[in-house]
């Protein structure tokens, strides 16, 4: 490209370079999308979503879920939240609303492309993110329930083993308990024999007649001296056949001898 003269000097352009300009001239000009502008742009529409999911919507859809989880363990084992009043309210109405992935015909591939439709990458790393925190906390709190179990059974063991060594001292009582039933059970025996003999007419005929025989060297002396001779031969005469029988019992020698010095007769005779 030529352009106009001075004198005898001509000046000629590149032809390329100025090619070149207007290219750069044209790229400036067109209103086509550049990498920061759309950056911007992703910023922008990530703070909308980001402020609209703060205020209308939980961390994660795994949030409900695991509050439910929470809730029933706190409640089976009787533990107490630290969490504030509004906090629970908040946590009791969440609850109550169903997650997606809770859901029966959940498919999570369908769930992550309307995620990346929705909310882009950064809307399911958001999510992903949430529900690790959530599974942490459950895992969390798991462990605290099992650790506050193994404090229980421990001090229920304690308890019963102070309860043991209470009752040892115990255990000879019961005993004795035991040797004075089979004491009271043996002497009821033995006083329902000793009825039985008391009541035998037998046994009580026997008893009468040992009493007359030791009581007879008495009568006799009471008849000697009465001048009944007689009576007391008689008496004498039936008392030494009785003798005669229970020779080998102990004291009949002596019962003999009586009744014989009290008749005025020789043992020998």
């Amino acid at each position: 490209m030529q352009l106009p003269t001075s004198g005898n000097s001509t000046y000629i352009l590149p032809t390329v370079g100025l090619a070149h300009d207007r290219l750069r001239m044209s790229t400036i000009a067109s209103p086509r999308p550049s990498i920061s502008l759309s950056s911007r742009r992703t910023s922008t529409s990530t703070d909308n979503t980001t402020r609209s999911t703060s205020t209308s919507r939980p961390a994660g859809p795994g949030a409900g879920n695991v509050r439910r989880n929470r809730a029933a363990l706190r409640d089976y084992y009787g533990l107490k939240e630290a969490a504030p009043a509004d906090a629970r309210d908040t946590q009791a109405v969440d609850t109550e609303k169903e997650s997606e992935l809770d859901k029966a015909d959940f498919d999570p591939e369908a769930y992550v492309h309307s995620l990346l439709a929705s909310d882009g990458l950064e809307g399911v790393l958001r999510i992903e993110t949430g529900l690790v925190g959530d599974i942490r906390s459950l895992d969390g709190e798991k462990k605290a329930l099992v650790y506050d179990n193994y404090s229980k059974l421990i001090a229920a063991t304690d308890t019963i083993r102070s309860m043991r060594e209470k009752m040892d001292p115990l255990t000879q009582t019961s005993t004795l308990t035991n040797d004075i039933g089979r004491i009271a059970e043996r002497a009821a025996n033995l006083s329902g024999q000793l009825r039985n003999q008391e009541t035998d007419p037998s046994r009580t005929s026997q008893q009468q007649t040992v009493r007359w025989v030791l009581d007879t060297p008495n009568r006799l002396r009471r008849l000697v001296q009465d001048n009944k001779r007689d009576a007391a031969e008689a008496e004498w005469n039936e008392l030494s056949a009785l003798l005669d029988k229970w020779q080998p019992a102990k004291g009949t020698a002596n019962v003999r001898a009586a009744c014989l010095e009290a008749l005025g007769k020789d043992i020998g005779g």
